[in-house]
């Protein structure tokens, strides 16, 4: 993430149309507020990491160092090995994390990283580094509006990601946020918050693997109202979240406008607060898996963070880790990373150069320089670190001359592995080997490197106060040299500046740089996507009711690749990033985080930032998008579908990293296409196919009412997922004023309803005299048709007492108005296949050698049916005292009478007792009423 800086644009008031004159802020304001946000993040995240001996404090930028109970230091790994490792891993003491492919991560004290590489199985150990954040108009310039429509308040029709999840490993969430929030019924869209930054109930064991650390929120913590601890003080990764997930309802000051509604705003989250370690992120992604495996839902995560340490190729632990968990329904998407230098802006525009690359003849030499701006150093010691990484051919053999701005020298002969110089002018020590996976950095510099899984040879500077007595970097020109004496390479030499921890300053190549091979861990990996930044916003009106615009260093023309978005190739020649996004973005605001008030917009929910950090969610949330629509795509799939969308226009076909054409590695394939992507994969749920039988025709009474079997059905889901049945419609004929349809679950297959089987009603009853149409609704999870498999339905009617005796009743399943939906894409379907029409069901609601019987009694509603069998020649309804209330004559043909509790006069009866007195062709019968309204 970048925090933009911004200068007052013209101001036009209602009172005075005055134009205020734009005042860029200064260079070094800008780099102030930059540098200060990520080391503020870096030190949060990895505490007061001080120890005695050779490395010192300060190296939580560097390493993933944390303090553990009674103040000992604790350190983050990669280990590499078979399956007897986490259990020795255990037995030693460690905490185990995650398995994915041949790595595990693993929390262990520093003290005993050396023994590590001795435990039985270990192959190689990776120490874990620190990420660092590589952080509207945009959903209009990447077509979501037009792939979705808002239908009421915060709900949105068409493609909208339900049934998706999207992950995000980032600094946290707010999610009290109306963003996150479904507004009617105050559920949040939130499904779970690990938060590995504290100490609390864990996620525990989930889908095979454990998560013992850290606090878990889920369920009713995180409602509106609920009691979760966790909160997002740095606000990025609200902001992130936001722009992939949001429902735009957020508001505290003005009006809910839904202006700033993210790409995929009905899908549903989790989020991982990370302290930015390479192991624990590794741990959040496997998290995220894991629970939408448990979920039984296709899930992307989002990770807009990554380190210039390391080989740049995707050979080192943390993104062969991630290649290891991607798979079907399993999508990574990766920022491209902040530390380009495209020097496509205004005046002013331009980026400090962190790399550079040149190819060496034998026996002649390249020069690097760098420069070190002026800085105060810190007090105390291990504060003021630089690394420098360089990376050639292991076929190549170069010797290395580092110069100080004080002119004295160090010099790496050939043959040599490691040496240490403590001048003043700033302690080095340079490492130089070919270490092909078997080496471990440890708490000396000496034994190892950065990057122990690179294929290539590896040359390490760490220049300052890495050692015990070292000195800080002297501001100035500082030089490299490589001379290379022999080898049968390609002599290419890729120098980095991957890391610097000084006070507010970074550090610049100028000899020798070049603008490539910049997209870093994790977005080298090869399974991710990796998404560069555009811009689509150059003004805006604030809180303050104030217009702003991008200030001269960060003006690039609107629809230009950001000035600092990240170029490829990676180091092994591969293509990246693949696709870009917008990457100054108002989205949602933390409520716990500062925003400075030009960055807050008039609604003070959502709020500005920029950076491939931005651009990375709305490539997530079009993920989700796809997902929702075929949940097993695998990353292949989805990548695809973005890059053959993929726009490409003017500025997407120029490229700022020395390789021309399209696709390149400025851009990749060109601009995100919502609708393209989507026209490229249409909706496939699983189909849903009805069989429909005549069901044993075998009227049931008992306590559930009279139930009369109208259809047997056979549902199918085939293709990608189980089915959940949502609805089943019918047309029904019949008489009964109070006929409700029903749904039997055929547990045993056998065309009957069972005592013990399921029966759903529907809501309402119907009035039913002659056909209608009916609907029985089915609660989430009621009725499920499994993947390849087969339900089995009945399709019937309970009666309410006022259906005459001998009606006859038929039923005929309506596909088309009956519903199913995915129960990983939540997409909603109706029936297919051939249905037949129902049996003719008749009714007899009298036991055999019954006379007369009485649908209700006591009679809580009108009419009361009367049911006779033979010839009635006249029923007469009597009160207590004998007065005559109500008579009637049927006709020789008739089977029953309704009486409608009314008097012959037409005034409803009282409530009370009466009497009926039926003259029946076999003789009297009399019958005692009750009429309890």
């Amino acid at each position: 993430m970048r925090i933009l800086m911004l200068s007052m644009a013209a101001l036009v008031t209602v009172r005075a149309a005055v134009a205020q004159v734009a005042v860029p802020l200064p260079p070094e304001a800008r780099l102030l507020l930059r540098a200060d946000f990520d080391r503020r993040i870096a030190d949060t995240a990895a505490g007061p990491a001080a120890r005695p001996g050779a490395l010192r404090e300060g190296l939580g930028a560097a390493f993933a160092l944390t303090r553990g109970p009674g103040g000992s230091m604790l350190v983050d790994v990669f280990v590499r090995g078979g399956a007897e490792v986490e259990a020795a891993l255990r037995a030693s003491g460690a905490r185990v994390g995650s398995r994915a492919g041949a790595w595990v991560t693993a929390r262990l004290p520093l003290d005993s990283l050396r023994a590590l590489a001795r435990l039985p199985g270990v192959r190689s150990v990776e120490v874990a580094r620190r990420a660092r954040l590589t952080m509207d108009s945009s959903m209009v310039d990447i077509g979501a509006v037009l792939a979705r429509t808002r239908a009421f308040r915060d709900q949105y029709r068409g493609a909208t990601g339900r049934g998706a999840i999207v992950g995000f490993v980032d600094t946290g969430i707010d999610w009290r946020h109306p963003d996150f929030l479904e507004d009617d019924l105050g559920r949040s869209r939130i499904l779970y918050i690990w938060d590995q930054t504290v100490t609390g109930t864990g996620p525990g064991l989930v889908s095979g693997t454990s998560f013992d650390y850290g606090l878990e929120c889920g369920g009713a913590s995180l409602v509106r109202g609920g009691d979760c601890p966790e909160t997002d003080s740095f606000g990025h990764g609200t902001h992130v979240a936001g722009i992939a997930v949001s429902d735009g309802s957020g508001v505290r000051l003005g009006l809910q406008t839904f202006d700033f509604a993210g790409v995929a705003p009905a899908a549903e989250i989790i989020a991982v607060k990370t302290d930015l370690s390479f192991a624990s992120i590794v741990d959040g992604v496997n998290y995220i898996f894991r629970r939408a495996e448990q979920l039984g839902r296709p899930a992307v995560v989002n990770l807009s963070l990554g380190s210039q340490v390391g080989p740049h190729d995707g050979s080192e632990a943390p993104s062969l880790s991630l290649d290891a968990l991607t798979g079907p329904g399993r999508i990574i998407v990766v920022a491209a990373g902040n530390d380009g230098d495209n020097q496509n802006g205004g005046f002013l525009g331009q980026e400090p150069a962190i790399h550079g690359d040149t190819a060496v003849p034998v026996n002649d030499t390249a020069t690097f320089t760098f420069g070190v701006a002026p800085y105060v150093p810190r007090s105390g010691g291990g504060n003021d670190l630089v690394l420098l990484q360089a990376y050639h051919s292991p076929l190549d053999s170069f010797s290395i001359t580092l110069q100080r701005p004080n002119s004295s020298t160090i010099t790496m002969p050939a043959s040599l592995a490691t040496t240490t110089s403590l001048d003043p002018g700033g302690a080095a020590v340079v490492y130089h080997g070919s270490v092909r996976g078997d080496s471990i950095l440890g708490p000396q510099l000496e034994t190892g490197s950065f990057s122990p899984t690179s294929t290539s040879a590896t040359v390490e500077f760490f220049l300052g106060e890495w050692v015990s007595g070292g000195a800080a970097p002297l501001p100035g020109t500082w030089k490299v040299k490589f001379t290379r004496v022999g080898g049968t390479g390609n002599g290419e030499i890729d120098l980095y500046a991957s890391l610097t921890v000084l006070q507010d300053v970074a550090l610049s190549i100028g000899q020798g740089a070049r603008n490539r091979r910049l997209v870093g861990t994790p977005g080298d990996a090869r399974t991710v996507i990796t998404v560069g930044a555009y811009s689509t916003r150059m003004r805006w009106r604030a809180i303050d009711g104030l217009l702003y615009e991008a200030s001269p260093f960060d003006s690039v023309a609107t629809g230009d690749v950001l000035l600092f978005s990240a170029p490829g190739p990676t180091r092994d020649g591969r293509l990246k990033p693949e696709i870009s996004a917008p990457g100054r973005v108002f989205s949602t605001l933390s409520a716990n985080a500062f925003f400075p008030i030009p960055l807050v917009a008039t609604d003070s929910a959502h709020g500005m930032l920029e950076g491939t950090s931005m651009s990375t969610p709305h490539v997530a949330g079009a993920v989700a998008l796809l997902l929702a629509r075929r949940p097993a795509m695998t990353p292949a799939q989805v990548l695809a579908a973005f890059t053959t969308s993929a726009r490409v226009d003017a500025f997407s076909s120029v490229t700022h990293s020395l390789d021309p054409g399209t696709p390149n590695n400025t851009w990749g394939y060109g601009k995100l296409d919502v609708p393209g992507a989507l026209a490229l994969v249409p909706p496939v749920a699983g189909r849903a196919i009805a069989v429909t039988a005549p069901p044993d025709t075998t009227v049931v009474s008992s306590r559930r009412g009279t139930v009369v079997p109208l259809q047997r059905i056979r549902l199918g889901a085939t293709d990608a997922e189980s089915l959940a049945v949502r609805a089943i419609s019918a047309q029904v004929s019949g008489r009964d004023r109070g006929f409700r349809l029903a749904l039997v679950l055929d547990a045993n297959h056998d065309g009957k309803v069972g005592a013990n089987e399921t029966m759903l009603t529907a809501a309402d009853s119907t009035v039913l005299d002659g056909t209608a149409s009916a609907r029985v609704d089915v609660p989430d999870g009621a009725i499920v048709i499994p993947q390849g498999g087969t339900t089995d339905l009945l399709l019937a009617g309970v009666l309410s007492g006022a259906a005459p005796n001998a009606t006859v009743f038929t039923g005929t399943l309506l596909p088309d108005s009956s519903e199913t939906s995915g129960l990983r894409s939540a997409l909603t379907v109706s029936l297919d296949g051939a249905v037949v029409s129902g049996p003719q069901v008749r009714t007899s609601l009298m036991a055999a050698g019954e006379r007369l019987n009485l649908s209700q009694n006591p009679v809580r509603s009108a009419p009361l049916v009367v049911n006779f069998g033979g010839v009635a020649r006249r029923l007469t309804i009597f009160d207590f005292s004998g007065k005559r209330v109500a008579s009637f004559a049927p006709a020789a043909a008739d089977r029953d009478v309704r009486w409608d509790l009314r008097t012959s006069g037409g005034d409803l009866v009282a409530n009370g007792a009466y009497v009926l007195v039926a003259e029946l062709a076999t003789g009297t019968v009399r019958r005692t009423i009750f009429v309890a309204r």
